[in-house]
């Protein structure tokens, strides 16, 4: 048995399956990192969203015949398919992808270098990889050799059964304002190391969250004498910073 794409070109079995096994494996990843983003855990459903993403854009080189690296870097993903596909690509928030690779590198935290640091928002950043993940899916359909019509996609599918792990908290779904989403009380997480490879984090609310497609802050910048942090957005109320030991420390 053979498959089929939209524009009647004809693939192998074995070859067709490896892009579908691809793209099942990216929107696992991305229900799971809606679902780490929901609950809270920011850093892991960013490494997750990444590697969605990064899936995704493999199993499209994958379908065009092209080369695909053994590399997880974003960005130059991004470029490759844009070689072919600059239309599709000319959509994608390139800084989103940024942060992205930039929070794929904390996988393993004791391995970063003095410096690294991240700020990751949740609605702001839910809110871009489901806008991500829209247009990415379309971008690929097949179908048995022989069938008129296109097969679904696991994300068209569901949506249309309604699962909640795709459809909470989806503007792109519901049809809503991504600034009205965006814009509301806000979850923050910061990370920075320290000059001294300590690990320096902060959790914190914001009112201050704009849907203005940035994704790279400064995170938790120290002051002259290293005793206090400023954040890069403006803390509501319940917030706090945590430092060595999980100890409290001062933010401005």
């Amino acid at each position: 048995m053979e498959y089929e794409t939209r524009s009647n070109k004809e693939m192998s079995m074995l070859h067709g399956k490896r892009i579908i096994g691809m793209l099942n494996n990216a929107f696992e990843d991305y229900l799971a990192s809606r679902t780490l983003f929901r609950n809270g855990l920011l850093l892991q459903a960013s490494i997750l969203a990444c590697t969605c993403i990064e899936k995704h854009i493999k199993g499209m080189l994958l379908y065009d015949n092209a080369k695909v690296p053994r590399h997880h870097d974003l960005v130059k993903l991004h470029s490759q398919l844009s070689s072919k596909n600059h239309r599709l690509c000319d959509k994608i928030n390139l800084e989103f992808l940024q942060a992205l690779a930039l929070a794929y590198k904390a996988r393993y935290i004791g391995d970063l270098q003095p410096d690294y640091n991240i700020v990751i928002l949740r609605r702001k950043f839910l809110a871009e990889l489901d806008y991500t993940y829209s247009i990415l899916d379309p971008s690929i359909r097949f179908r048995y050799r022989g069938m008129k019509n296109d097969a679904k996609s696991t994300y068209e599918s569901a949506i249309e059964v309604k699962n909640p792990l795709i459809t909470a908290e989806n503007h792109i779904v519901a049809h809503e304002s991504k600034k009205l989403y965006v814009e509301q009380l806000e979850m923050v997480t910061e990370i920075r190391i320290a000059f001294n490879g300590e690990l320096i984090k902060a959790s914190y609310s914001t009112e201050e969250s704009k849907s203005d497609n940035r994704f790279i802050f400064p995170a938790l910048v120290f002051d002259a004498d290293g005793r206090a942090a400023k954040m890069s957005h403006k803390l509501a109320k319940n917030s706090y910073g945590l430092g060595k030991g999980n100890q409290p420390i001062k933010i401005n």
